[in-house]
């Protein structure tokens, strides 16, 4: 019943984000909302599923999470740490939910951060369109991290 802005654009640049992290062998690691009862991202509804598109491969880590940040009730920072991570490109759904969230919980967490500028949707609110609400996020985010377009983002 909602439409992500612009979504076709943003699963075609995702792709080929991941397929060029892939070529280049940085690992990929996915975070997956799991919504309630009943909430269009139920675990097992389609609402849930990742996009076929986008789907992992075995070398990729999927970390399942019930808030908006995967920095919180998880391993994900000791997941990082482990491996060496020091830098996280972020991209995906929700502008203003999810990706704000994890931008800014990553920060607090000493990583260097990178938005990918047009990679990431959301929709419409209440009182701001998507496109108003994505511009607002890359710029506000712009004064923390560092926000570059998928074809500026190297590994």
């Amino acid at each position: 019943e909602w439409e992500l802005y612009n979504k076709s654009a943003v699963l075609d640049t995702l792709e080929h984000l991941l397929q060029r992290a892939r070529n280049e062998g940085v690992p990929i690691i996915y975070i997956q909302n799991n919504g309630g009862v009943g909430e269009p991202d139920e675990p097992g509804t389609e609402g849930w599923q990742i996009h076929p598109r986008l789907a992992p491969v075995d070398s990729d880590i999927v970390v399942q999470k019930t808030v908006p940040s995967a920095f919180e009730e998880n391993e994900l920072d000791r997941l990082l740490k482990d491996r060496g991570i020091e830098r996280l490109v972020v991209a995906g759904v929700q502008t203003d939910v999810c990706v704000n969230a994890n931008c800014e919980a990553a920060l607090s967490h000493d990583y260097d951060v990178v938005l990918v500028r047009d990679a990431h949707t959301t929709f419409d609110g209440d009182d701001l369109t998507a496109p108003e609400i994505v511009d607002k996020y890359n710029e506000s985010l712009a004064s923390m991290l560092s926000v570059k377009n998928a074809a500026d983002i190297t590994f």
